[in-house]
């Protein structure tokens, strides 16, 4: 940011006269004065004093990162970045104004130095050194996670360097360094109304698991993610993911949070396996996963339930897969946090185990244990139990195709962006990804087994069909199963008594 005159927090509002120039280059970009009110005075021309086009919010931009804290206190929603929609306008210079409340970013960084630097002794700001400082705040944190698939080796990156999961591979909840650590910490169940408002958080008096109080959902906030993929000096294939909580060179927000356009500060992902009431689609506690229906009837009955509701879909998925990769450092689920229901004998009816044996935010799970249910920070049975319809996400000879317009999930493909790589048609263990979906975690290769990269098992594309897609697992998968247990293989007509789905919902469509 250049030099420029500062505001101090007013609630009031201060009116920006001066036409703001910016030279974009980017998708995400911040005002010299980054708390930005929506409101009627806000505009973004292409010419100077008001000329050229005007952008249109929801088609060419919209506003990002609402602060929660200020927007609490002041009778406005208060935002810190412009996310500009149509590549059109991702680079030259566009003319702003707005108003603004002041420089609420920059005045919390004043505030953050003065409680989080203690000076023992002289602080020299003339020759811009401070000596004897106790404690320094290096600002917003990066967390990553490095995969060598040549090697098949891990190491973990930037402030997640020295972190672990400490009681990853043993029975039982899990805590973990992640546990105080965004987006980790803000990762929670609440009880969810049909107009997705939370109406209260696990561990609040009146939170609930029978549907009484809502259902049951895990709000996961928004993030921002890098993928990136190379070829060492010594011939080795290398991918790196990384997250942060805000806009940062290079990142871009994932883009589960992103649907249609419209930016979510927040996605809802069913903490349990679907239940039909009656024709609407629940997520609670005590009841046995519904099966035997088709992929299109399990999202019919979701969006029963009102706007915005649908069952799970890949992007969705793919979130709490990158959560979890980067959490725990290993593609082996199984072995991190616990096998899950896979070792049962295959039955002839849906033997799949009742709702709500985890509770809590924290994972859970045992490593030695086929029988036993497990959860990915509240997320329980994310593998094993019933494989879940995944949607918004059709395989083709020609590709993948997938969509975030939750209200074109359709099984045809109609509508969807295409991933222009030929899917691979051979079942068995994964041992790589697809590198042109860094956020998919889809396999390419299935050369590994069930300890060795990606450790979970693959059933391949079928030539000639038009394929949906399940993930996790059911309850006689014993180690083919995990996190990212695929299969691409089945038609939209497809309906199994080992075949559940999962809610999801946004508020923002």
């Amino acid at each position: 940011m250049p030099n420029v005159d500062l505001y101090n927090k007013n609630l009031n509002g201060i009116l920006i006269n001066d036409e703001h120039k910016q030279d974009v280059g980017v998708s995400i970009f911040e005002l010299d004065h980054d708390t930005i009110l929506e409101s009627g005075n806000f505009e973004i021309w292409t010419g100077s004093g008001k000329t050229g086009t005007e952008l249109i919010k929801g088609s060419d931009y919209a506003l990002d990162t609402k602060i929660d804290l200020l927007s609490n206190e002041a009778p406005f929603d208060v935002y810190r970045y412009i996310r500009l929609i149509n590549s059109s306008y991702q680079s030259g210079d566009l003319y702003i104004t707005y108003d603004t409340v002041g420089d609420f970013v920059q005045a919390n960084d004043i505030n953050e130095i003065y409680n989080n630097y203690k000076a023992r002794g002289d602080v020299d700001l003339n020759n811009f050194n401070l000596l004897n400082v106790n404690k320094i705040n290096p600002g917003e944190k990066v967390y990553g996670i490095e995969w060598n698939k040549t090697q098949d080796s891990y190491r973990r990156l930037q402030d997640a360097e020295d972190l672990s999961v400490i009681h990853a591979r043993t029975p039982g909840y899990k805590d973990s360094d992640f546990d105080d650590i965004f987006p980790w910490n803000k990762i929670k169940r609440c009880n969810l109304a049909d107009n997705i408002t939370v109406n209260s958080y696990y561990g609040d008096p009146d939170y609930a698991e029978n549907g009484s109080n809502g259902q049951v959902m895990d709000e996961i906030p928004k993030f921002y993610y890098k993928f990136e993929k190379e070829t060492d000096t010594s011939g080795d294939k290398i991918y790196r993911w990384f997250i942060t909580e805000n806009p940062k060179t290079g990142f871009t927000l994932f883009p589960a949070f992103i649907r249609n356009g419209k930016v979510n500060d927040y996605i809802y992902i069913a903490a349990f396996e679907a239940h039909n009431n009656g024709g609407v689609l629940e997520s609670v506690a005590g009841v046995q996963p519904t099966t035997e229906q088709t992929r299109a009837t399990f999202r019919s009955q979701a969006e029963a339930r009102g706007p915005g509701w649908t069952i799970l879909d890949m992007l969705s998925a793919g979130a709490y897969q990158l959560l979890y990769l980067i959490e725990y450092a290993n593609f082996n689920s199984q072995k991190e946090i616990g096998k899950g229901v896979v070792d049962k004998a295959s039955g002839t009816v849906n033997e799949s185990e009742i709702t709500g044996y985890t509770h809590g935010n924290k994972s859970f799970g045992d490593p030695n244990d086929g029988l036993i249910p497990v959860s990915y920070r509240g997320i329980e049975n994310p593998w094993g139990n019933t494989w879940k319809f995944i949607d918004g996400f059709v395989i083709k000879d020609d590709g993948y195709y997938y969509t975030d317009d939750i209200t074109n999930f359709n099984d045809t493909g109609s509508g969807y962006q295409r991933v222009a790589v030929t899917p691979i048609t051979s079942d068995g263990y994964a041992d790589d990804i697809e590198d042109d979906m860094g956020f998919g975690f889809i396999p390419s290769s299935t050369t590994g087994t069930s300890s060795t990269y990606l450790t979970d098992y693959f059933y391949a594309h079928d030539t000639g069909e038009v394929n949906i897609a399940l993930l996790g697992g059911r309850w006689s998968s014993t180690l083919q199963a995990g996190v990212g247990y695929w299969v691409l293989y089945d038609v939209a007509s497809t309906s199994n008594r080992i075949i559940s789905a999962r809610l999801f919902c946004v508020k923002e469509f």
